[in-house]
């Protein structure tokens, strides 16, 4: 359902752009697919805007065409997708970003600790495993609570791009 979103938002406007340009130059299909190393289907299913293409070719057919990245105004639909996608998740960055400060308060406790105990232990006193057993299973959950908007936010951008 995402993909029909972007697939929306860029096609048909990209595959009309390529054959314009296609055209422009006095190529056949057969002929650009042959310098892209691309399939006939393919550049047609582009063209037709059935299909968004990888990035890598639309900068192989842009490459043949003479054709600067730039002239595709692209910039502005990603980052809209980017904000359209993340939109319902912003809240995920905040919190992401509070639990981040835990995460990093509580890496340094138990960094303490763990320095406690290699001393204590090695002097043969006893330590209060508990709290530190409760240490380290706060910070394994601050740590993904903390990446969560991270992963995320690759996920968008895997399918953005």
């Amino acid at each position: 359902m995402v993909n029909k979103t972007i697939y929306n938002m860029q096609q048909p406007e990209l595959g009309h752009k390529i054959q314009n340009w296609r055209k422009a130059k006095g190529l056949t299909q057969e002929e650009l697919v042959e310098k892209c190393n691309l399939n006939v289907r393919t550049l047609q299913r582009i063209e037709a805007g059935e299909v968004l293409p990888r990035s890598y070719t639309i900068k192989s057919i842009l490459e043949v065409l003479n054709v600067d990245f730039s002239e595709l105004n692209l910039k502005e639909d990603h980052q809209n997708q980017f904000s359209t996608l993340l939109g319902d998740k912003r809240s995920y960055f905040k919190w992401g970003a509070i639990i981040g400060i835990i995460y990093l308060c509580l890496s340094f406790v138990e960094g303490f600790m763990e320095i406690g105990f290699y001393n204590t232990s090695r002097h043969g006193l006893s330590s209060d495993s508990a709290s530190y057993v409760f240490i380290k299973m706060a910070v394994m959950v601050t740590f993904i609570i903390f990446y969560y908007p991270l992963y995320l936010t690759g996920k968008t951008l895997r399918i953005i791009y």
